[in-house]
């Protein structure tokens, strides 16, 4: 009789870190939102835009805001002009705002409610990352080109950012964590089921 409740507090238990694994992998999984924010030194409706992303991301969490200098970075300057041609907006000024579907250029504190609501936006529906659009669209002209020039060959289909790879390993090494834990508890009730 005794063997039979602790096989079943056994079997409790390890449906509850399966439980515990499920919803943790999920959570972190998605949620994450990526704003990018391009911003030039010296720009006045920069500067005034700062605060208020400061603020935007202790309200939400898992808000990134990756924010980009173009003045003095060519590098920047590039991946500003790459995103604007992927959300096919005529964007040249700073600051300029890159969250889901939607960009836009220029900010006054009267876009805080419009810029609040894109974040609760995307924070609800898991929107699409701006890298992960400018990806797939650098994937999608390799292949037009390909087929074009009528040349068959294995092009990279992973044109993940280093942003995206660290997030995979984060959850990667959540997975294992969790995952260890659950065979841990495991092996110890087990052992202690047995001295009993």
């Amino acid at each position: 009789m005794r063997n039979n409740k602790s096989n079943k507090f056994l079997l409790a238990v390890l449906f509850f870190f399966v439980f515990i694994f499920i919803f943790s992998f999920q959570a972190t999984a998605t949620g994450e939102t990526d704003l990018y924010f391009f911003w030039g030194d010296g720009c006045p409706h920069c500067s005034n835009a700062k605060p208020f992303l400061e603020k935007l991301k202790t309200e939400y969490p898992n808000l990134n805001i990756k924010s980009y200098e173009i003045y003095k970075n060519e590098d920047n300057k590039k991946l500003f002009a790459a995103l604007g041609d992927v959300y096919a907006e005529d964007i040249r000024g700073v600051p300029a705002f890159f969250i889901g579907d939607d960009a836009f250029a220029g900010y006054t504190a009267s876009m805080n409610s419009y810029i609040r609501q894109l974040v609760e936006n995307c924070v609800i529906n898991n929107c699409e990352s701006p890298i992960e659009k400018l990806n797939k669209k650098k994937f999608v002209n390799i292949n037009q080109n390909s087929n074009q020039n009528n040349q068959t060959g294995r092009y990279n289909t992973k044109l993940n950012s280093p942003e995206k790879s660290e997030q995979d390993s984060n959850i990667k090494f959540i997975f294992l964590s969790i995952f260890i834990v659950l065979i841990a508890s495991f092996i110890f009730l087990k052992k202690i089921r047995n001295s009993k």
